[in-house]
C-alpha cells in the first residue's frame, strides 16, 4: 500500500534538476559520505536532550515547519492501518522519503555499509566503538558476535535487506545471542503482566524479558523510547501498516524484490504501550546526535526523535504536558489544556561563560511550568599581563595563559610540545576525526613567528623511553597506531606501538613508529606520522613525502624552571581559590586561599561569605533592584522581593525606598516580572535595571 504523491513539476525545472543530478551527483544508492567528513557520536546515553541540534532546527521549514504540521489532522480510529490515510501521516511520509538521498548497503564493512557507519553513528561521547542495542554495552568493552538487528522484524515487514531493511535509522548492531532471544516477538510489557517468562542477561544484567508461547518481548526501561521511535519511523517512512494491529494480506504493501514474506503481525502490542514507552523514556543527547549523523549519510531524519509529540498528533491524542521533549512543545502553554489563571514562581540558574542558564516558571496553583533558556555567554578575555600572556575573563574572572611556542630541533623528556606539519599548515589535535585519524588544527602565529597555542591542539608531554624512542602523552593517553594498518589514536597503555623514533630531514623530522609495519614483501611499508586530511600513520611514498615532515613547537619545558625556582604571581579567582603563574616559564596551577584575618595571604581575596562579587550601585539608575536598600544589587534582593510578594515580608522592614527600587519594570506595580529583571541583570543578560 503506497501513498500517491502529486509531482507536478514544470518541464524547465525538471530539466535543470536532471542536469544538476547528472553532473553533480552519483546515482542514487551509490553515494556515500566521506569518512573524513564524519564525526563520532558525541552524545551521552540516557542524558536528557532538552534542545534541538542545528541540523534538526533547519530540517523543518516552509510546508514542513512544525507550526504548519501541528495543525494538520490525525486519525482517531485507534487503528494503525486506517491512520495511514491522515493528513499529518502523508506530510511526515513525504518529508522523510523526499529527503532520503542515500541507501546504505546491508552487509560487509566497506564505506557504504551499515557496519561501517555504525562506528560513527552509534559511538558515544566522541569515542571509537559502538553501543550494542538492547544491551547498552559498548563493543570495545564487551566482546561478542555482532548481529544486524531489524528492530521492526523482517518477518513482519515488506522489506528484507534493502530499503527499510537497510536503513540506518532502523537497523542497529546487537549482541548475537541477545538478538536470538528477542526473535521476532511483539514488543510488549512482560514483567508484572504475565507470570511465566524468560530473561536474557549480558554481563550478569538482565536486558530483555520474553515469552515464546505468547510471542512477546520487553526491553529495558531506558531502551523502550528508542524502540518506539524507531517503530514509528518505519511505520511512516516505509509505510508498514501493522504497527499495533494485525493486518490482512490484501492490505499489506507489496514485498520488496528481495523479500518473501510479511505475516502482518503487530510489532508492538498496542497504541497505549507505544505512547507510554515514548513518554517514559525521553530522547537523550546520544539519540539526537545519532539522528544528525544519519542525516549526514542518508539525507533524512527520524522526525519522532525531534518531535515525539508527532506520535500523539498522528492518532489525535492529547499530548501529555508533563513530557520532556527536545522541542519543549509538550510543556508550553499552546499544549496546556487548563482554565487556570497561572500565577508563577520561578527558579533561576544563571548562565556562565561555559554553561547554559535558565529561568523555570511554575504555576503555584496547577503546577504548569515552562523554561526560558539563556545560552552560555562565552568568555570575554582581556589581557592583564602582556609579558606573560595572561588573560582574564571580564565576566567570570577566569584566568588563562596564552602560550606562544617556538619551533625546536631537539625534544627532551618532560617537554610540552605540539606537532606541526608545515606542508599542510596543520597542528595535530587530540580528538578523533573519523576513519582512524586525529583532527588537524589551523594554528595562528604571532608577529614574531611564534605559534599561538590553544586548547584544541594535542599538547603532548614528551616521554624519553631511554631506548632511542619517545612516547607522546595527551590527557594521560599515549599516541599510538595499529600494528599492521593505517591510523592514529590515543590509548591508555604505553606499548610498543606507542613508541616513536625521530629522523632528521630538511625542515623537520620524520616521526616513525618503532613497531608498526604495513603489508608484506615488496609492498611492506614502515609506518610514519603523516598529515593529509587530518593526522594519521601511513607508509611513506615519494610523491607526498613532504606531508611526513613534522616540526616540534615547544609549549614549555621542565628545564625552564626547577620546581624550587618558580617565581609565582598569585591571581585571585574570586571564589576562594587563586591561580599561581610563574613569571619566568609560564607554569601555572590553582590553589586554595589561605586566610589571615579573612584575607588570603597570597592573592588578597577577602573571605566575606557573600558568594562572590556583588553588583554595587553608584547612581540613581542602578538603585533599581536594591530591594533591601543596602546600596548593593545582588541575589539577596531577589530573595527579599520574592518574600515580599509572597507576603512573608514587607517593604517597611527595609526602608522607604524599597518599594520604589523594586519597580524595575517601571509600570507602577511590583510583580514577579520585577524579580526576573533583577535576575537577568545579575546574570549579565541586560545592562540596565530599567525596562
Amino acid at each position: 500500500m503506497k501513498n500517491n504523491r502529486a509531482v507536478g513539476f514544470k518541464a524547465v525545472l525538471s530539466l535543470i534538476i536532471a542536469v544538476v543530478m547528472f553532473f553533480g551527483m552519483l546515482p542514487l544508492g551509490m553515494r556515500s559520505v566521506s569518512a573524513a567528513a564524519m564525526n563520532y557520536n558525541d552524545g551521552t546515553r540516557h542524558k536528557l536532550c532538552s534542545d534541538f541540534s542545528m541540523a534538526a532546527d533547519n530540517y523543518y521549514s516552509g510546508a514542513y515547519s512544525f507550526d504548519t504540521i501541528k495543525v494538520q489532522k490525525g486519525d482517531s480510529s485507534n487503528n494503525s492501518l486506517t491512520a495511514m490515510h491522515s493528513e499529518i501521516y502523508n506530510t511526515l511520509y513525504t518529508l522523510m522519503s523526499d529527503t532520503q538521498t542515500y541507501y546504505p548497503k546491508y552487509g560487509g564493512y566497506t564505506k557504504n555499509s551499515l557496519a561501517y557507519y555504525w562506528q560513527f553513528t552509534d559511538a558515544s561521547e566522541g569515542k571509537e566503538g559502538y553501543w550494542y542495542f538492547y544491551s547498552d554495552v559498548k563493543n570495545t568493552e564487551f566482546n561478542a558476535t555482532m548481529n544486524r538487528e531489524h528492530v521492526w522484524a523482517k518477518s513482519n515487514a515488506s522489506f528484507y535487506q534493502k530499503n527499510g531493511g537497510s536503513d540506518l535509522h532502523h537497523l542497529r548492531p546487537t549482541i548475537g545471542y541477545v538478538n536470538s532471544s528477542r526473535n521476532n516477538y511483539t514488543f510488549a510489557d512482560v514483567k508484572g503482566k504475565i507470570s511465566d517468562y524468560n530473561t536474557q542477561k549480558v554481563d550478569g544484567r538482565e536486558v530483555i524479558w520474553y515469552s515464546k508461547p505468547l510471542n512477546k518481548v520487553e526491553v529495558a526501561d531506558d531502551i523502550k523510547g528508542d524502540v518506539a521511535r524507531i517503530l514509528l519511523y518505519v511505520y511512516v517512512r516505509w509505510q508498514q501498516p501493522n504497527l499495533f494491529d494485525f493486518v490482512s494480506q490484501q492490505d499489506l504493501p507489496p514485498l520488496d524484490s528481495d523479500d518473501t514474506q510479511n505475516d502482518g503481525k503487530p510489532v508492538i502490542e498496542s497504541l497505549d504501550t507505544l505512547l507510554e514507552w515514548i513518554h517514559d523514556d525521553p530522547v537523550d543527547t546520544w539519540e539526537m546526535s545519532r539522528n544528525d549523523l544519519v542525516q549526514e549519510v542518508q539525507g533524512n531524519r527520524n522526525v519522532f526523535i525531534d518531535y515525539p509529540e508527532f506520535a500523539w498528533m498522528l492518532f489525535n491524542k492529547n499530548i501529555p504536558n508533563d513530557m520532556d521533549t527536545p522541542s519543549g512543545y509538550a510543556r508550553t502553554c499552546d499544549n496546556f489544556d487548563s482554565d487556570c489563571e497561572h500565577e508563577y514562581l520561578n527558579v533561576m540558574q544563571n548562565p556562565t561563560c561555559t554553561e547554559d542558564g535558565f529561568i523555570k516558571y511554575e504555576c503555584k496553583h496547577c503546577g504548569y511550568s515552562y523554561i526560558e533558556k539563556f545560552m552560555a555567554k562565552g568568555h570575554n578575555w582581556e589581557c592583564v599581563d602582556k609579558e606573560n600572556h595572561i588573560y582574564r575573563c571580564k565576566t567570570c574572572k577566569e584566568h588563562r595563559i596564552i602560550h606562544l611556542a617556538d619551533s625546536i630541533n631537539k625534544i627532551s623528556d618532560g617537554d610540552l610540545v605540539v606537532i606541526y606539519c608545515d606542508e599542510a599548515g596543520k597542528v595535530m589535535g587530540c580528538a578523533p576525526s573519523g576513519n582512524g585519524k586525529l583532527e588537524d588544527i589551523n594554528p595562528e602565529f604571532s608577529k614574531g613567528k611564534e605559534m599561538v597555542i590553544d586548547d584544541r591542539m594535542a599538547i603532548l608531554t614528551v616521554v624519553d623511553n631511554e631506548d632511542g624512542t619517545f612516547s607522546f602523552v595527551c590527557n594521560d593517553k599515549y599516541l599510538s597506531c595499529p600494528p599492521d594498518g593505517n591510523g592514529a589514536f590515543f590509548t591508555d597503555e604505553n606499548n610498543d606501538y606507542c613508541k616513536w623514533t625521530l629522523t632528521n630531514v630538511l625542515g623537520g623530522k620524520y616521526i616513525k613508529n618503532a613497531a608498526a609495519v604495513y603489508g608484506e614483501g615488496e609492498n611492506k611499508y614502515t609506518q610514519y606520522l603523516q598529515c593529509y586530511d587530518d593526522f594519521t600513520v601511513y607508509g611513506m611514498r615519494s610523491d607526498d613525502k613532504e606531508l611526513f615532515v613534522m616540526q616540534f613547537y615547544l609549549v614549555s619545558s621542565k628545564d625552564h624552571c626547577k620546581e624550587s625556582e618558580h617565581v609565582f604571581e598569585y591571581i585571585t579567582n574570586l571564589d576562594g581559590t587563586h591561580t599561581m603563574v610563574c613569571t619566568l616559564c609560564g607554569y601555572s596551577q590553582s590553589g586554595e586561599c589561605e586566610y589571615k584575618d579573612d584575607v588570603c595571604v597570597y592573592c588578597g581575596y577577602k573571605n566575606d561569605n557573600n558568594n562572590g562579587p556583588a553588583q554595587t550601585t553608584s547612581d540613581a539608575e542602578e538603585l533599581y533592584g536594591d530591594v533591601n536598600c543596602d546600596k548593593v544589587v545582588d541575589m539577596s534582593d531577589v530573595t527579599t522581593l520574592q518574600k515580599i510578594l509572597a507576603k512573608l515580608a514587607s517593604y517597611e522592614s527595609y526602608g522607604k525606598m524599597s518599594s520604589i527600587n523594586s519597580d524595575c519594570s517601571h509600570d507602577g506595580v511590583v510583580t514577579m516580572l520585577d524579580v526576573t529583571f533583577i535576575q537577568k541583570y545579575l546574570a549579565h543578560l541586560t545592562d540596565s535595571l530599567k525596562a
